[in-house]
């Protein structure tokens, strides 16, 4: 249908209406207002000049400058007004919106979930069909400029006239398109990271306020889980060893103090299963539901600290045995340069090992030795047996040596290994047999090898010393033994079996086999067994235990002393002066940075100098070197060739003359000492680091050379002024006795010398001046010196806190045992009142009609009595608990005891005249004493009641009392029951021990009653023993403070 243009009145209260809404809604959404949008006529034109054409104009103005979207719907949607705005965000021409209606307009509109909206919820329609306004409504729309979907945030308003109905539907809308975008983007981003985070091989957690909220599935598997309910709602420390919580806490604080990540930290977890293990664990701080969480990432490295472990503990021993073996051990490189020896090599050659380090083998003037390490460098193994004539040294040693090859990861041959035998005492032996063999038989005895001759059969007829100790037995309790029954373990017999047969036909057998001494150590010998010609057998036993742990050790340490025996990086050059040319070899050209295509000259060799260092090497070279024949021996730095990079050079040169005494050629070599350089720089830097943190350090950090009576500050941090009022600069080269009290400083020496002496790392903690401190000390490594190092630090206020806590701690333990003794006292005083009570009751139901009035009376008496009593009891309790928890005190009153006791006794006597036990009491009518009447009433009731309990059918108790010393009474209740054993009376007045046992008609018994008694007598000044044998009865003893009568 067709809309009527407003008049102008009617379009002015609109306008006005409109002007109300835009300011509202352009200050919702933020955009920046300069001014009010006013709407009103010049002054200066007349009534009859306002009319609709000018306010319309107007109102077209203030919404051509708005920023927001505006469309104006009659009732009808069709559309009266729009802004420029509008039709850009839309991207379509002003025309095409004139007279349309919304759901032309909007045609082709989606929500937020991409899905088509309906005509009826189309914003205008719903807001003509409401007549309520809507807000932030989130729709796209395909631009008809540039064909992408567009997104808006919508509001609408209606306006209303005076009865009600609508006028216009005013819709503003904003491009949102960006945000919808960012929101999507966001979204997906949120699924990619739950998918990598459900699917990570590494365990994470996310934790709020230190509570799990989420574990992925790898979780589970690190933790030991089945389901991931048995972690979340659990607290990160409940996971956490008790030694890493204060760690983790320090983390947890920090993770939640801002955006930072912390970095990799080491921790141990326990599992559900009870297993601790090794993690790596990172934290990042993440916001989950608008609050701060932390997202862990948990990976298990308990099997790479394993193997750190047994990596370490392998190149220990790795290392124990290059430098322990018996057999001197070298390593050389590929031109036959020594690069590591050990100890037992330098004893044999008879030098040092510096001397020999660096030794060319291949120099030597031994041409059979060079034969063998070049054999070695060609990739077989080189055998040399010989005297050798040391050149480091004037000594010559017969030696056993083999040379093997050492190849890289390519295969190729970097080097070899020498394993040196010291031949001499062989070689003695050897001369010794061709000088008398007359004296085989001592020769024999004398032999390092085990000898022993037997029967074709295979018993033993003699045998040498050194088989004796081998087999760790006497030579007569050996002599006669079959081989094969004493020495060999089972598995050698089984893996190598005796093979007679073999000897028969007059072969050398040779077998290794493992012998079992007497003292459980099991050794490897290696057996050759030859048949004589009169029969009987011969064999020659030698220990070969230590080659076969040797040749172990190297198989399983083969990486390692490929590793420790590199190839050091040195390289050698000689130079022809006349010439002016130099050869090098491959790892000098490897260190100058130079190939085969270099010119060798003396002025390359310049070229390759640092710049600054030129002119000085050169002065060297020709002034000092070639004009004074001096040693070259220079360190500088040079640019390497291929790669520019500047490397610190170590160079020797050696001239050699020629028959005119002139220098004719110069001999050296060339280390890269790079490295060393870098670490010189380091150590200046660490020492430089050191100083600060001696000067600044918080706590007391030292640094102490130590002897068995001494131990001498070296240094130490500047604050031990706060300690003992001495800086740590004026310590240094002080003794403890110097600077502590002299017990102290005693102690201090000794824990100082435990120390450096055991290598052990020790933590203590000690109190100097009022003040406890924890120190840690540790041993440095030095060679000539016994040094260690540590810190103190001040930990009074923890200290402090930790006694409070403990006393607290004791307290609420002591609380909570009095509760529980208060209800065992309630459960086990309460039972023997209801006992009677219950007893009275059944009789009455089981006996009334037969019972006469009297008997009726007398039963309802004893009720009544016991109801009291019970009630008596019930408020006495309840005294004592508040007497616990120190809420009363007890209130003492002058007792006179005689007539006190008989009318405690009236409670027992029925259960004494069931059981036939005669009850005396000899209580004195004048004793009076100063006692709580209801303590003291419970006090008897309880020896009482227990004494007849405890005493058999026809026994006897009596109940006594005497002044005695000190102004006391002691009260005595003696029965002829079944007694106690010590094992019972050592335990019966403590609370925690459980002495119950039942009495002699099966009365039951909790022991608790005893408790209550010491308790109150102590209360009244008193103290409780008991006197007990067993099968002979018991003596309960109590005293009391006596009065005097009144």
């Amino acid at each position: 249908m067709k809309t009527e243009k407003p008049t102008y009145d009617e379009l002015k209260k609109k306008v006005k209406e409109l002007e109300w809404i835009i300011n509202k809604k352009m200050t919702d959404q933020g955009e920046r207002i300069n001014r009010k949008v006013k709407i009103e006529a010049p002054s200066f034109i007349h009534k009859s000049e306002q009319d609709t054409g000018v306010l319309e104009k107007t109102c077209q103005d203030l919404l051509y400058r708005l920023e927001t979207g505006i469309i104006v719907h009659a009732p009808d949607t069709t559309i009266l007004l729009n802004n420029k705005k509008a039709t850009e965000l839309l991207g379509i021409k002003e025309v095409q919106l004139t007279g349309k209606t919304a759901c032309e307009l909007f045609h082709g509109l989606i929500d937020e979930n991409n899905l088509p909206v309906p005509v009826e919820s189309l914003p205008v329609n719903q807001i003509a069909r409401t007549k309520a306004p809507v807000k932030d409504l989130l729709f796209g729309l395909k631009s008809a400029k540039t064909n992408d979907i567009i997104w808006f945030s919508l509001n609408g308003y209606p306006i209303l006239d005076e009865t009600g109905e609508i006028t216009v539907i005013v819709i503003s809308f904003i491009d949102n398109t960006e945000k919808k975008k960012t929101k999507d983007a966001l979204l997906e981003s949120e699924l990619r990271y739950r998918e990598l985070v459900t699917n990570s091989p590494d365990a994470i957690v996310i934790y709020v306020d230190g509570q799990i909220v989420f574990v992925n599935q790898a979780c589970l598997q690190v933790m030991a889980a089945t389901d991931a309910n048995e972690l979340i709602g659990k607290t990160v420390l409940e996971f956490v060893v008790p030694e890493y919580r204060p760690l983790v806490i320090e983390r947890m604080k920090k993770s939640g103090t801002g955006r930072l990540i912390l970095p990799i930290a080491e921790e141990k977890f326990i599992r559900l299963d009870g297993i601790e293990i090794d993690v790596e664990v990172i934290a990042m701080p993440i916001i989950i539901g608008n609050k701060p969480a932390v997202q862990l990432i948990i990976r298990d490295i308990s099997q790479k600290k394993l193997v750190e472990k047994t990596l370490q503990e392998s190149e220990e021993k790795y290392r124990l045995i290059f430098e322990y073996s018996p057999l001197g051990i070298i390593s050389f490189d590929e031109t036959g340069v020594i690069t590591a020896c050990n100890n037992n090599f330098v004893k044999i050659i008879g030098s040092s090992a510096k001397s020999l380090i660096g030794l060319n083998m291949m120099m030597l003037p031994d041409k059979k030795l060079v034969t063998c390490v070049q054999s070695a460098l060609n990739g077989s193994p080189g055998l040399y047996e010989d005297m050798y004539h040391s050149v480091t040294a004037n000594k010559i040693t017969p030696v056993r040596a083999i040379f093997t090859p050492m190849y890289n990861s390519i295969g190729k041959v970097r080097g070899g290994v020498g394993i040196i035998e010291d031949i001499t005492k062989r070689k003695e032996a050897e001369m010794a047999m061709d000088e008398s063999r007359a004296r085989f038989h001592d020769l024999i005895e004398l032999a390092v090898d085990g000898i022993v001759t037997g029967s074709h059969e295979g018993f033993i007829t003699d045998a040498n010393s050194c088989f004796c100790e081998m087999v760790g037995r006497k030579k007569e309790d050996i002599i006669g033994l079959h081989i094969g029954e004493s020495f060999f373990t089972p598995e050698s017999l089984k893996t190598t079996p005796l093979n007679f047969e073999s000897l028969k036909k007059g072969k050398v057998v040779v077998n290794e086999r493992k012998i079992l001494r007497p003292d459980g150590k099991e050794i490897t010998i290696e057996m050759r067994s030859k048949m004589m010609p009169d029969g009987s057998y011969q064999s020659i036993y030698r220990d070969i235990t230590q080659r076969k742990n040797m040749e172990e050790a190297i198989k399983e340490s083969e990486k390692f002393l490929i590793e420790t025996q590199t190839i050091a990086n040195l390289g050698t050059y000689t130079y022809d002066i006349k010439a002016d040319t130099w050869t090098s070899s491959e790892i000098l050209d490897l260190i100058l940075g130079i190939d085969k295509s270099f010119v060798r000259n003396y002025n390359s060799w310049i070229e390759l100098i640092y710049p600054e260092m030129q002119q000085s090497l050169v002065e060297h070279f020709t002034k000092e070197v070639i004009g004074q024949h001096k040693q070259f021996d220079r360190e500088y730095k040079i640019i390497r060739k291929n790669d520019n990079s500047i490397r610190w050079l170590h160079g020797l040169g050696h001239l050699k003359y020629d028959d005119k005494n002139r220098p004719a050629f110069m001999v050296g070599t060339i280390r890269d000492i790079t490295q060393s350089k870098e670490a010189e720089e380091a150590l200046r830097q660490s020492n430089k680091l050191l100083n600060l943190f001696m000067e600044y350090s918080p706590i007391y950090a030292f640094i102490k050379e130590v002897s068995p009576n001494e131990s001498r500050v070296l240094k130490a941090s500047e604050n031990f002024r706060d300690m003992i009022g001495i800086a740590g600069s004026q310590m240094t080269g002080k003794s403890m006795y110097e600077l502590f009290p002299t017990d102290f400083a005693a102690k201090m020496t000794a824990d100082d010398w435990s120390v450096v002496s055991t290598g052990q790392e020790i933590k203590l903690e000690e109190e100097l001046n009022g003040r406890f401190y924890i120190s840690i000390k540790f041993p440095i490594v030095s060679d000539d010196k016994k040094m260690l190092a540590g810190y103190s630090i001040d930990i009074t206020d923890n200290k402090l806190f930790e006694m409070e806590i403990k006393q607290k701690n004791k307290d609420l333990i002591a609380l909570n045992a009095e509760k529980d003794k208060f209800f065992s006292i309630i459960a086990h005083d309460l039972r023997s009142p209801f006992n009677v009570f219950l007893g009275f009751t059944q009789l009455m139901v089981e006996d009334l009609p037969k019972l006469r009035p009297d008997e009726i009376q007398k039963i309802a008496v004893m009720l009544q009595n016991s109801a009291n009593n019970l009630y008596s009891l019930l408020e006495n309790l309840l005294e004592w608990s508040r007497i616990q928890r120190g809420l009363t005190n007890p209130e003492p009153i002058t007792l006179l005891l005689n007539p006190f006791i008989e009318r405690c006794m009236r409670l027992i006597m029925e259960s004494a005249n069931k059981k036939e036990i005669t009850v005396d009491l000899d209580i004195p009518i004048e004793l009076v004493v100063s006692s709580d009447v209801n303590m003291l009433e419970s006090i008897i009731r309880n020896l009482t009641s227990n004494a007849v309990k405890f005493t058999p059918h026809g026994g006897k108790i009596k109940v006594e009392a005497r002044l005695i010393p000190k102004n006391k009474v002691e009260i005595s209740i003696t029965d002829t029951g079944i007694g106690m054993k010590k094992e019972i009376l050592e335990k019966l007045f403590i609370l925690d021990e459980n002495t119950s046992r039942k009495g002699t008609d099966e009365e039951p018994s909790t022991g608790l009653g005893l408790i209550i008694c010491k308790d109150f007598v102590e209360k009244n000044g008193g103290k409780i023993w008991v006197e007990s044998e067993e099968g002979k009865g018991s003596i309960f003893h109590f005293t009391l403070i006596a009065e005097s009568m009144k």
